[in-house]
């Protein structure tokens, strides 16, 4: 009987280390049209284009990203295929990575804003800014890594989330609550480029995701 068991285990040890050097194994997910109009993505399909063709492969950032999508619907997908099973399993026991880590740089990273607008004045007032040493209300809070996930990325989504929402909601009514004098505050997110030393530097700031929560009444 111990021997079976020692057995028995060694097989349930054997199949939760495959199952899981799987879903650990850097493949790819499958990557859409959409994925490749994120910034980030478009810099980086256009620097292995430039790449490939330096090494006589040529390719056009248009032609690659195609080939990038034809490649990951059927590598990703088979993975997405194989690992199908065990969903429930790495859902219930928590044990699921539905992300790559560092996976690549992020060029065009957001940068949060907090202003405020006090009462008797029309202009605003930056209160915070991630990285700005005279704007750092509440720095070590926003800067906290469970709090800063919640807008740290998803700056090249069209429109914020609804984590994003209750979190400007949540951060306006501590500056509402704390401060009598401000009427009204605003969150933004601000995209920045992150160049190279071989570009230029980019001074351009994108506006994005901007939440206005007033005092109420």
């Amino acid at each position: 009987m111990p021997e079976m068991d020692s057995r028995l285990r060694a097989v349930v040890l054997a199949i939760v280390i495959a199952v899981h050097g799987l879903a650990a194994a850097p493949i790819p997910h499958v990557v859409t049209q959409n994925d490749l109009r994120n910034p980030v993505s478009a810099e980086e399909v256009r620097r292995w284009a430039e790449r490939l063709t330096a090494l006589g492969l040529e390719r056009t950032p248009e032609q690659l990203g195609e080939e990038v999508i034809w490649w990951t619907e059927r590598i990703g997908g088979a993975h997405h295929a194989a690992l199908a099973p065990f969903r429930s399993f790495f859902r219930f026991t928590g044990t699921n990575q539905g992300w790559a880590l560092f996976a690549n740089p992020d060029t065009h990273p957001i940068r949060l804003q907090i202003r405020v607008r006090r009462e008797g004045r029309g202009d605003w007032e930056i209160l915070f800014q991630r990285l700005d040493p005279e704007h750092d209300w509440a720095a070590d809070l926003l800067a906290y890594r469970r709090v800063r996930g919640v807008y740290d990325a998803g700056g090249y989504r069209s429109r914020p989330r609804g984590n994003y929402r209750r979190f400007a909601k949540w951060i306006a009514h501590r500056v509402l609550d704390g401060d009598p004098t401000v009427q009204a505050v605003e969150i933004r997110s601000l995209r920045t480029h992150t160049t190279t030393p071989a570009q230029q530097p980019d001074p351009r700031i994108e506006v994005r995701h901007v939440i206005e929560i007033g005092r109420e009444p």
